[in-house]
Protein backbone atom coordinates (compact mmCIF):
# COMPACT_ATOMS: atom_id res chain seq x y z
CA UNK A 1 0.00 0.00 0.00
CA UNK A 2 1.03 3.32 -1.01
CA UNK A 3 1.81 6.07 1.47
CA UNK A 4 2.04 8.61 -1.10
CA UNK A 5 -0.36 9.81 -3.50
CA UNK A 6 0.08 11.05 -7.29
CA UNK A 7 -2.83 13.50 -8.69
CA UNK A 8 -2.79 14.79 -11.87
CA UNK A 9 -5.73 17.51 -12.81
CA UNK A 10 -6.70 18.41 -16.61
CA UNK A 11 -8.54 22.06 -16.11
CA UNK A 12 -11.11 23.63 -18.54
CA UNK A 13 -11.25 26.53 -16.64
CA UNK A 14 -9.63 29.01 -14.22
CA UNK A 15 -9.65 27.40 -10.70
CA UNK A 16 -7.86 26.62 -7.25
CA UNK A 17 -7.06 23.40 -4.86
CA UNK A 18 -5.58 24.03 -1.73
CA UNK A 19 -4.76 22.13 1.57
CA UNK A 20 -6.18 24.59 3.91
CA UNK A 21 -4.00 22.89 7.19
CA UNK A 22 -1.06 22.32 5.78
CA UNK A 23 0.04 19.94 8.17
CA UNK A 24 2.24 17.83 5.82
CA UNK A 25 4.25 20.68 3.75
CA UNK A 26 7.58 18.93 5.41
CA UNK A 27 6.90 15.45 5.47
CA UNK A 28 8.03 13.62 1.91
CA UNK A 29 7.42 14.64 -0.57
CA UNK A 30 6.49 17.08 1.07
CA UNK A 31 6.85 20.92 -0.78
CA UNK A 32 3.17 21.53 -1.16
CA UNK A 33 0.18 23.43 -0.01
CA UNK A 34 -1.65 24.64 -3.13
CA UNK A 35 -2.14 24.56 -7.07
CA UNK A 36 -3.77 27.21 -9.27
CA UNK A 37 -4.78 26.14 -12.97
CA UNK A 38 -6.43 27.61 -16.19
CA UNK A 39 -7.75 26.58 -19.12
CA UNK A 40 -6.09 23.66 -20.84
CA UNK A 41 -3.61 22.78 -18.27
CA UNK A 42 -2.18 19.58 -17.11
CA UNK A 43 -1.21 19.14 -13.65
CA UNK A 44 0.73 16.72 -11.52
CA UNK A 45 2.05 16.56 -7.98
CA UNK A 46 2.06 14.36 -5.10
CA UNK A 47 1.21 14.41 -1.76
CA UNK A 48 0.86 12.16 1.43
CA UNK A 49 -2.04 10.15 2.31
CA UNK A 50 -3.11 13.10 5.07
CA UNK A 51 -2.97 15.39 2.40
CA UNK A 52 -5.04 13.26 0.03
CA UNK A 53 -7.88 12.33 2.63
CA UNK A 54 -8.27 16.66 2.96
CA UNK A 55 -8.06 17.61 -0.56
CA UNK A 56 -10.37 14.43 -2.15
CA UNK A 57 -13.73 16.06 -1.52
CA UNK A 58 -12.27 19.35 -3.05
CA UNK A 59 -11.10 17.25 -6.28
CA UNK A 60 -15.13 15.31 -6.33
CA UNK A 61 -16.89 18.59 -6.37
CA UNK A 62 -14.52 20.59 -9.30
CA UNK A 63 -14.74 17.50 -11.05
CA UNK A 64 -18.62 18.02 -10.57
CA UNK A 65 -18.64 21.89 -10.93
CA UNK A 66 -20.04 22.72 -14.36
CA UNK A 67 -18.81 25.78 -16.52
CA UNK A 68 -19.82 27.52 -19.67
CA UNK A 69 -19.04 25.26 -22.53
CA UNK A 70 -15.97 26.51 -25.03
CA UNK A 71 -14.44 25.15 -27.75
CA UNK A 72 -10.14 24.17 -27.56
CA UNK A 73 -9.70 28.04 -28.39
CA UNK A 74 -11.55 28.95 -25.38
CA UNK A 75 -14.68 30.71 -27.43
CA UNK A 76 -17.89 29.98 -25.87
CA UNK A 77 -20.19 27.68 -27.91
CA UNK A 78 -23.24 29.05 -26.53
CA UNK A 79 -26.35 29.77 -23.99
CA UNK A 80 -27.41 26.59 -21.95
CA UNK A 81 -24.27 24.34 -22.85
CA UNK A 82 -22.01 23.44 -20.07
CA UNK A 83 -18.72 21.18 -19.75
CA UNK A 84 -17.20 19.89 -16.62
CA UNK A 85 -14.27 22.39 -14.61
CA UNK A 86 -11.97 19.45 -14.47
CA UNK A 87 -11.09 16.11 -14.73
CA UNK A 88 -8.55 14.12 -12.52
CA UNK A 89 -6.56 10.48 -11.63
CA UNK A 90 -4.88 9.36 -8.81
CA UNK A 91 -2.37 6.69 -8.75
CA UNK A 92 -3.37 5.19 -5.08
CA UNK A 93 -7.42 5.51 -3.66
CA UNK A 94 -6.85 4.56 0.16
CA UNK A 95 -9.90 1.83 0.90
CA UNK A 96 -10.67 -1.78 0.26
CA UNK A 97 -14.89 -1.75 -0.46
CA UNK A 98 -15.67 -3.81 -3.80
CA UNK A 99 -15.62 -7.37 -3.94
CA UNK A 100 -15.56 -10.16 -6.84
CA UNK A 101 -17.54 -13.48 -6.32
CA UNK A 102 -17.04 -15.12 -9.73
CA UNK A 103 -14.61 -14.74 -13.12
CA UNK A 104 -16.10 -15.83 -16.29
CA UNK A 105 -14.54 -16.93 -19.16
CA UNK A 106 -11.46 -18.77 -18.12
CA UNK A 107 -9.58 -20.40 -18.45
CA UNK A 108 -8.54 -17.56 -20.75
CA UNK A 109 -6.80 -18.72 -23.86
CA UNK A 110 -3.62 -16.82 -23.87
CA UNK A 111 -3.62 -17.74 -28.21
CA UNK A 112 -6.93 -16.44 -28.59
CA UNK A 113 -8.28 -14.35 -25.50
CA UNK A 114 -11.87 -14.20 -24.84
CA UNK A 115 -13.81 -11.12 -22.65
CA UNK A 116 -13.33 -12.03 -18.97
CA UNK A 117 -16.12 -10.73 -16.95
CA UNK A 118 -16.13 -10.25 -13.01
CA UNK A 119 -18.99 -10.30 -11.03
CA UNK A 120 -19.82 -8.77 -7.36
CA UNK A 121 -20.58 -5.87 -5.17
CA UNK A 122 -20.11 -2.77 -4.80
CA UNK A 123 -17.62 -2.54 -8.02
CA UNK A 124 -18.41 1.28 -8.24
CA UNK A 125 -17.12 1.78 -5.12
CA UNK A 126 -19.67 4.60 -4.24
CA UNK A 127 -22.54 6.00 -2.21
CA UNK A 128 -25.98 6.36 -3.04
CA UNK A 129 -28.12 9.84 -2.79
CA UNK A 130 -30.95 9.58 -0.33
CA UNK A 131 -32.95 11.84 1.76
CA UNK A 132 -35.68 10.87 4.64
CA UNK A 133 -39.44 11.80 5.78
CA UNK A 134 -38.98 12.25 9.66
CA UNK A 135 -42.01 13.12 11.50
CA UNK A 136 -42.87 13.60 15.32
CA UNK A 137 -44.98 12.17 17.88
CA UNK A 138 -47.47 14.11 19.70
CA UNK A 139 -45.06 13.39 22.74
CA UNK A 140 -42.58 11.35 24.54
CA UNK A 141 -41.96 11.07 27.95
CA UNK A 142 -38.56 11.19 29.47
CA UNK A 143 -37.45 9.94 32.92
CA UNK A 144 -40.29 9.68 35.31
CA UNK A 145 -43.85 9.54 34.36
CA UNK A 146 -45.27 13.49 34.05
CA UNK A 147 -41.02 14.28 34.70
CA UNK A 148 -40.78 15.89 30.84
CA UNK A 149 -42.39 15.97 27.78
CA UNK A 150 -40.36 15.84 24.28
CA UNK A 151 -41.88 15.03 21.04
CA UNK A 152 -39.99 12.27 19.23
CA UNK A 153 -38.67 12.14 15.94
CA UNK A 154 -39.35 9.19 13.38
CA UNK A 155 -38.33 8.36 10.07
CA UNK A 156 -41.03 7.04 7.85
CA UNK A 157 -40.02 7.40 4.45
CA UNK A 158 -37.02 6.93 2.47
CA UNK A 159 -35.76 7.95 -1.30
CA UNK A 160 -32.66 6.29 -2.44
CA UNK A 161 -31.20 7.05 -5.72
CA UNK A 162 -31.14 4.23 -8.36
CA UNK A 163 -27.78 5.47 -9.24
CA UNK A 164 -24.06 5.68 -7.21
CA UNK A 165 -22.33 8.23 -7.26
CA UNK A 166 -22.63 11.91 -7.30
CA UNK A 167 -25.40 12.04 -9.94
CA UNK A 168 -28.09 11.24 -7.18
CA UNK A 169 -27.30 14.31 -5.72
CA UNK A 170 -29.28 15.84 -9.03
CA UNK A 171 -32.65 14.30 -7.82
CA UNK A 172 -35.21 16.88 -6.26
CA UNK A 173 -38.72 15.91 -4.95
CA UNK A 174 -41.69 17.68 -3.31
CA UNK A 175 -44.58 16.16 -1.63
CA UNK A 176 -47.62 18.21 -2.62
CA UNK A 177 -50.88 18.15 -0.86
CA UNK A 178 -53.06 14.91 -1.71
CA UNK A 179 -55.32 15.55 -4.22
CA UNK A 180 -57.84 13.15 -6.39
CA UNK A 181 -56.52 10.34 -7.74
CA UNK A 182 -52.90 11.24 -7.05
CA UNK A 183 -50.18 11.96 -9.53
CA UNK A 184 -46.69 11.78 -10.17
CA UNK A 185 -44.98 14.05 -12.89
CA UNK A 186 -40.55 13.73 -13.87
CA UNK A 187 -39.18 16.52 -15.01
CA UNK A 188 -35.62 16.25 -16.53
CA UNK A 189 -33.70 19.28 -16.55
CA UNK A 190 -30.14 19.79 -17.68
CA UNK A 191 -27.24 18.54 -16.60
CA UNK A 192 -28.95 15.29 -14.86
CA UNK A 193 -31.37 17.25 -12.99
CA UNK A 194 -34.58 15.29 -12.06
CA UNK A 195 -37.47 17.01 -10.07
CA UNK A 196 -40.08 14.39 -8.76
CA UNK A 197 -43.79 16.26 -8.20
CA UNK A 198 -45.61 13.70 -5.83
CA UNK A 199 -49.29 14.34 -4.92
CA UNK A 200 -50.58 11.59 -3.15
CA UNK A 201 -54.64 10.60 -3.84
CA UNK A 202 -57.10 11.66 -1.62
CA UNK A 203 -56.43 9.96 1.82
CA UNK A 204 -54.03 8.38 0.90
CA UNK A 205 -50.46 10.31 1.98
CA UNK A 206 -49.13 7.72 3.96
CA UNK A 207 -45.93 6.01 3.76
CA UNK A 208 -46.90 2.72 2.43
CA UNK A 209 -48.92 4.30 -0.33
CA UNK A 210 -46.63 7.22 -1.47
CA UNK A 211 -43.65 4.21 -1.99
CA UNK A 212 -46.29 2.40 -4.34
CA UNK A 213 -47.08 5.43 -6.08
CA UNK A 214 -43.67 6.39 -6.70
CA UNK A 215 -42.31 2.61 -7.70
CA UNK A 216 -45.48 2.57 -10.38
CA UNK A 217 -44.49 5.77 -12.11
CA UNK A 218 -41.25 7.28 -14.25
CA UNK A 219 -39.93 8.52 -10.81
CA UNK A 220 -38.89 4.60 -10.42
CA UNK A 221 -35.86 5.08 -13.35
CA UNK A 222 -34.58 7.53 -11.27
CA UNK A 223 -34.71 6.59 -7.23
CA UNK A 224 -36.98 3.79 -5.13
CA UNK A 225 -39.13 4.97 -1.93
CA UNK A 226 -39.04 3.06 0.81
CA UNK A 227 -42.14 2.68 3.57
CA UNK A 228 -39.52 2.55 6.82
CA UNK A 229 -42.98 2.27 9.24
CA UNK A 230 -46.10 0.86 7.26
CA UNK A 231 -49.00 3.57 6.70
CA UNK A 232 -47.60 6.28 8.83
CA UNK A 233 -48.82 9.76 8.07
CA UNK A 234 -46.44 11.54 5.79
CA UNK A 235 -46.81 15.29 5.54
CA UNK A 236 -46.51 17.75 2.74
CA UNK A 237 -43.10 19.41 1.87
CA UNK A 238 -44.72 21.96 0.14
CA UNK A 239 -46.15 24.97 2.07
CA UNK A 240 -47.32 28.51 2.41
CA UNK A 241 -45.00 30.87 0.40
CA UNK A 242 -42.04 32.61 2.20
CA UNK A 243 -40.39 29.57 4.25
CA UNK A 244 -36.77 29.77 3.82
CA UNK A 245 -35.97 26.48 5.42
CA UNK A 246 -37.57 22.32 6.12
CA UNK A 247 -39.53 21.60 8.89
CA UNK A 248 -39.11 18.30 9.81
CA UNK A 249 -42.49 16.43 9.43
CA UNK A 250 -44.36 20.02 9.11
CA UNK A 251 -48.01 18.95 11.01
CA UNK A 252 -50.03 20.56 7.93
CA UNK A 253 -49.47 21.53 4.25
CA UNK A 254 -49.81 25.08 5.83
CA UNK A 255 -46.63 25.16 6.88
CA UNK A 256 -44.60 28.02 5.79
CA UNK A 257 -40.89 26.90 6.72
CA UNK A 258 -41.43 24.16 4.09
CA UNK A 259 -39.25 24.03 0.95
CA UNK A 260 -40.44 23.37 -2.50
CA UNK A 261 -38.66 20.64 -2.97
CA UNK A 262 -36.18 18.25 -1.55
CA UNK A 263 -32.82 17.07 -3.06
CA UNK A 264 -31.14 13.71 -2.45
CA UNK A 265 -28.15 14.01 -0.60
CA UNK A 266 -24.61 12.01 0.00
CA UNK A 267 -24.44 10.52 -3.81
CA UNK A 268 -20.23 9.88 -3.65
CA UNK A 269 -17.58 8.07 -5.02
CA UNK A 270 -17.83 6.12 -8.68
CA UNK A 271 -19.77 6.71 -10.90
CA UNK A 272 -20.48 6.20 -14.50
CA UNK A 273 -21.68 9.18 -16.72
CA UNK A 274 -24.68 9.82 -19.24
CA UNK A 275 -26.32 11.60 -21.45
CA UNK A 276 -30.19 11.84 -21.60
CA UNK A 277 -31.62 13.23 -25.09
CA UNK A 278 -35.45 13.47 -24.64
CA UNK A 279 -38.13 13.18 -27.20
CA UNK A 280 -40.14 16.34 -25.97
CA UNK A 281 -38.07 18.48 -23.73
CA UNK A 282 -38.58 17.79 -20.03
CA UNK A 283 -40.11 14.79 -20.39
CA UNK A 284 -38.40 11.81 -19.32
CA UNK A 285 -41.08 9.57 -20.59
CA UNK A 286 -39.02 8.89 -24.05
CA UNK A 287 -35.65 9.47 -24.30
CA UNK A 288 -32.43 8.52 -25.71
CA UNK A 289 -29.72 7.31 -22.79
CA UNK A 290 -26.57 7.21 -23.57
CA UNK A 291 -24.18 5.66 -21.10
CA UNK A 292 -20.12 5.80 -20.88
CA UNK A 293 -19.06 2.21 -20.98
CA UNK A 294 -16.47 3.00 -17.93
CA UNK A 295 -16.91 4.60 -14.40
CA UNK A 296 -14.93 7.70 -13.31
CA UNK A 297 -15.24 11.56 -13.61
CA UNK A 298 -13.34 11.26 -17.20
CA UNK A 299 -16.77 10.06 -18.41
CA UNK A 300 -17.63 13.95 -18.16
CA UNK A 301 -15.90 14.72 -21.08
CA UNK A 302 -17.81 12.51 -23.55
CA UNK A 303 -19.74 14.18 -25.92
CA UNK A 304 -22.52 13.41 -28.32
CA UNK A 305 -23.47 15.67 -31.08
CA UNK A 306 -26.94 15.22 -33.36
CA UNK A 307 -26.51 16.58 -36.79
CA UNK A 308 -29.73 16.51 -38.77
CA UNK A 309 -30.51 17.11 -42.44
CA UNK A 310 -27.10 15.95 -43.70
CA UNK A 311 -25.76 14.81 -46.95
CA UNK A 312 -25.29 11.09 -45.19
CA UNK A 313 -26.37 9.15 -41.95
CA UNK A 314 -22.54 8.59 -40.35
CA UNK A 315 -21.00 8.67 -36.91
CA UNK A 316 -17.89 10.10 -36.28
CA UNK A 317 -15.76 9.61 -33.15
CA UNK A 318 -12.79 12.17 -32.53
CA UNK A 319 -11.29 11.38 -28.98
CA UNK A 320 -13.78 11.85 -27.05
CA UNK A 321 -16.36 13.57 -29.18
CA UNK A 322 -19.43 11.64 -30.51
CA UNK A 323 -20.97 12.90 -33.99
CA UNK A 324 -24.12 11.13 -35.28
CA UNK A 325 -25.16 12.44 -38.08
CA UNK A 326 -28.64 12.05 -40.26
CA UNK A 327 -30.61 12.88 -43.54
CA UNK A 328 -33.67 13.41 -41.84
CA UNK A 329 -35.23 16.14 -40.38
CA UNK A 330 -35.34 13.91 -37.03
CA UNK A 331 -34.42 10.94 -36.10
CA UNK A 332 -35.63 7.94 -34.10
CA UNK A 333 -34.19 6.78 -31.01
CA UNK A 334 -34.22 3.39 -31.87
CA UNK A 335 -32.17 3.69 -35.21
CA UNK A 336 -30.22 6.33 -33.23
CA UNK A 337 -29.17 3.14 -30.69
CA UNK A 338 -28.79 1.40 -33.55
CA UNK A 339 -26.20 3.61 -35.23
CA UNK A 340 -24.03 4.00 -31.94
CA UNK A 341 -24.04 0.20 -31.41
CA UNK A 342 -23.05 -0.09 -34.91
CA UNK A 343 -20.02 2.32 -34.83
CA UNK A 344 -17.16 0.31 -33.47
CA UNK A 345 -15.38 3.64 -32.19
CA UNK A 346 -18.63 5.02 -30.11
CA UNK A 347 -19.48 1.48 -29.08
CA UNK A 348 -15.78 1.03 -27.16
CA UNK A 349 -17.25 4.65 -25.50
CA UNK A 350 -20.51 4.73 -24.74
CA UNK A 351 -23.56 2.17 -24.52
CA UNK A 352 -27.15 4.04 -26.35
CA UNK A 353 -30.47 2.87 -25.05
CA UNK A 354 -33.78 3.37 -26.28
CA UNK A 355 -36.56 4.90 -23.70
CA UNK A 356 -40.00 4.51 -24.91
CA UNK A 357 -40.14 5.77 -28.60
CA UNK A 358 -40.11 8.57 -30.60
CA UNK A 359 -37.73 10.71 -32.47
CA UNK A 360 -35.12 13.58 -31.51
CA UNK A 361 -34.22 16.61 -33.50
CA UNK A 362 -30.68 18.01 -33.54
CA UNK A 363 -28.59 18.04 -30.29
CA UNK A 364 -25.72 20.65 -30.00
CA UNK A 365 -22.52 19.71 -28.45
CA UNK A 366 -23.20 18.74 -25.34
CA UNK A 367 -21.29 17.17 -22.18
CA UNK A 368 -22.40 13.65 -20.06
CA UNK A 369 -22.81 14.46 -16.66
CA UNK A 370 -22.58 12.27 -13.31
CA UNK A 371 -19.43 10.38 -14.12
CA UNK A 372 -17.46 10.05 -10.74
CA UNK A 373 -14.40 9.00 -9.03
CA UNK A 374 -11.10 7.93 -10.64
CA UNK A 375 -11.53 6.08 -13.90
CA UNK A 376 -10.64 2.53 -13.12
CA UNK A 377 -7.61 0.86 -15.06
CA UNK A 378 -7.09 -3.25 -15.43
CA UNK A 379 -4.47 -5.54 -16.18
CA UNK A 380 -4.74 -9.41 -17.08
CA UNK A 381 -1.91 -11.55 -15.87
CA UNK A 382 0.04 -8.33 -16.04
CA UNK A 383 -0.98 -6.90 -19.80
CA UNK A 384 -3.06 -3.98 -19.72
CA UNK A 385 -6.40 -4.75 -20.23
CA UNK A 386 -9.79 -2.96 -21.84
CA UNK A 387 -12.43 -2.35 -19.85
CA UNK A 388 -15.66 -2.34 -22.07
CA UNK A 389 -18.43 -2.33 -19.96
CA UNK A 390 -19.08 -0.97 -16.47
CA UNK A 391 -21.83 -1.49 -13.33
CA UNK A 392 -22.08 -1.87 -10.14
CA UNK A 393 -22.14 -5.61 -10.23
CA UNK A 394 -20.19 -6.23 -13.24
CA UNK A 395 -17.22 -5.79 -14.97
CA UNK A 396 -15.93 -6.90 -18.73
CA UNK A 397 -12.69 -6.94 -19.97
CA UNK A 398 -10.75 -8.10 -22.68
CA UNK A 399 -7.31 -8.76 -23.74
CA UNK A 400 -5.01 -9.34 -26.91
CA UNK A 401 -2.66 -12.36 -27.06
CA UNK A 402 0.00 -9.62 -28.38
CA UNK A 403 -0.21 -8.25 -24.96
CA UNK A 404 -0.19 -11.02 -23.20
CA UNK A 405 2.83 -12.45 -24.78
CA UNK A 406 4.61 -9.40 -24.07
CA UNK A 407 3.48 -9.54 -20.76
CA UNK A 408 5.33 -12.86 -20.56
CA UNK A 409 1.77 -14.70 -19.49
CA UNK A 410 2.01 -19.00 -20.42
CA UNK A 411 -0.45 -21.49 -20.64
CA UNK A 412 -0.82 -23.22 -17.74
CA UNK A 413 0.19 -21.02 -15.42
CA UNK A 414 -1.95 -18.77 -12.81
CA UNK A 415 -2.50 -14.72 -13.92
CA UNK A 416 -4.13 -12.41 -11.75
CA UNK A 417 -7.00 -9.84 -13.15
CA UNK A 418 -6.16 -6.73 -11.26
CA UNK A 419 -8.11 -3.72 -11.33
CA UNK A 420 -7.48 -0.22 -9.43
CA UNK A 421 -10.48 1.58 -9.20
CA UNK A 422 -11.80 4.56 -6.73
CA UNK A 423 -11.65 2.47 -3.51
CA UNK A 424 -7.95 0.69 -4.14
CA UNK A 425 -7.10 -2.58 -6.28
CA UNK A 426 -9.67 -5.34 -7.12
CA UNK A 427 -8.02 -8.64 -8.00
CA UNK A 428 -8.99 -12.31 -8.55
CA UNK A 429 -7.60 -15.36 -10.41
CA UNK A 430 -7.33 -16.29 -13.82
CA UNK A 431 -6.34 -19.81 -14.90
CA UNK A 432 -4.60 -19.53 -18.00
CA UNK A 433 -4.35 -22.27 -21.31
CA UNK A 434 -3.11 -22.56 -24.77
Amino acid sequence: MSSNVLVTITTYGQGALSDILGLEVYAKPGTWVSTSFSFGQTVSFEVPNGVWGRIRSQLSALSQRRIPAMDVLGVALGTGHTQPLISYSVDYVPGDRPRVHQVEGVPLSVGTPLALTLRGENLLGGLVASSMITTFEASFSYGYPGTATYKKAKNVLRFDALAKGPLGNQIAYSIQPESGAGSVTVTLGSDGLVYVKIVPAAAASTSTAIAAQVGSTNASAFMTATALIASAPVPPTVGAPGGNGPSPGGATPSNAGQLDRVYLSGGDGGGIAVIDVPVVAGVPTNRLRVTANKAGNDGNFLTLTLLMSQLANSVVVTGTNIVVSRTGATETVANLVAALAGSAPAAALVTASAVGAGAVGALTKSWFYGGAGETPSAKVAGAPATITAHTDTSIVMTVTAPALATAGALAGEQGMIQIAMNYGLVSAPVTLAA
